[in-house]
């Protein structure tokens, strides 16, 4: 069955449709999973007839099916890593116990009409247990982009392993693991997937720095205590900015499906931070650095149904000099005491 839009958003009416149709095998995003999960497993009464459940569309935390699991041992759990420009599925893998414990994306090993190479930045092939990018070839690969040849030819490249031939660069970073499977360890370049949904940073950046008041932008995407992703972004602006302001100038370019947890440092420059060192955890220090930082909602819909929203006025830069932060009404849990300064 095809479940309608509003009910996969809403975990306890997908549950019970899911009861209801005597679902027996169930194909969905990580991030929707994880929430039907937990209510689920919340909840008692008649048990689901699931005898698979297929992920795909993003990266899969095994250590967060532990529960579900344990309460459905003989549900199979399938990991398949895939990419639009290969005809979707690339590889499968059966998740068990033992991906549960060790707690990587494992993406287990290509299906028989494709093949998955690893590489180094001369398109080389990496030992066991390196890190490099992901090629695949074979029947799936897709001719190219509609009317975009410049970005065909970057992506669709000369197979070296096979005269004649092409693969597809996929931009993701990965390692082959002792037994012949493939751990997928996240992007190369600072494109995301969330909720399913392919995401780059600079575009939400670029949206950013659109909004009149705002001078800088950083944008990343940070994991929860559950393992779930979100858009995290830390600005500096010139004056107050309210959420329904600030929302109203992003979703003139940016898609619903975006949810976006928007930060300011205070007395920095946003460009003070790089990629890699943003603020982790409750410390907004950057280097040697130190920063005050407060929380700011732009929630959009579509991020609605994770019931977590988060108010506040925002403050002037003197205000914030003065060490005065936006208060959440409730934790956002990727960002837990950011609002705290950082010593």
């Amino acid at each position: 069955m095809i479940v309608p839009a509003l009910t996969a958003k809403h975990p306890a009416q997908f549950l019970q449709s899911l009861k209801e149709r005597r679902v027996t095998i169930l194909n969905q995003t990580p991030t929707y999973f994880y929430q039907l999960l937990r209510e689920a497993l919340a909840e008692g009464g008649e048990e689901l007839s699931i005898r698979k459940v297929i992920f795909g569309g993003e990266a899969l935390a095994p250590q967060l099916l532990r529960d579900w699991k344990t309460r459905y041992p003989n549900t199979r759990l399938i990991n398949m890593y895939g990419i639009t420009e290969t005809t979707v599925h690339v590889t499968y893998k059966e998740i068990t116990e033992v991906e549960i414990e060790q707690g990587r994306s494992n993406i287990g090993r290509p299906i028989p009409t494709l093949k998955v190479y690893v590489l180094d930045t001369n398109r080389r092939c990496v030992p066991v247990g390196v890190a490099g990018e992901m090629y695949v070839a074979g029947d799936g690969l897709a001719r190219g982009y509609l009317h975009r040849p410049e970005l065909t030819a970057e992506k669709f490249v000369d197979n070296p392993f096979e005269p004649g031939g092409r693969m597809y660069k996929s931009g993701d970073l990965a390692r082959w693991s002792p037994d012949g499977s493939i751990e997928y360890l996240g992007r190369i370049d600072h494109q995301v997937k969330i909720r399913g949904y392919r995401i780059e940073l600079g575009e939400v950046e670029s949206q950013l720095l659109k909004v009149e008041a705002v001078r800088e932008a950083i944008v990343i995407a940070r994991e929860d205590g559950s393992g779930e992703k979100r858009l995290c972004a830390y600005f500096v602006a010139d004056k107050p900015l309210t959420v329904s302001e600030l929302r109203a100038e992003l979703s003139q370019e940016m898609p619903a499906y975006i949810f976006a947890v928007v930060l300011y440092s205070a007395g920095a420059d946003a460009a003070d931070f790089e990629r890699e060192d943003r603020p982790q955890g409750a410390a907004c220090a950057g280097g040697k650095r130190k920063y005050r930082c407060g929380v700011y909602s732009a929630s959009y819909a579509a991020g609605s149904e994770t019931g977590t929203h988060l108010e506040g006025s925002a403050r002037s830069r003197e205000d914030r000099r003065e060490g005065q932060f936006l208060r959440s009404r409730r934790a956002f849990p990727s960002c837990d005491g950011i609002g705290q300064q950082a010593v």
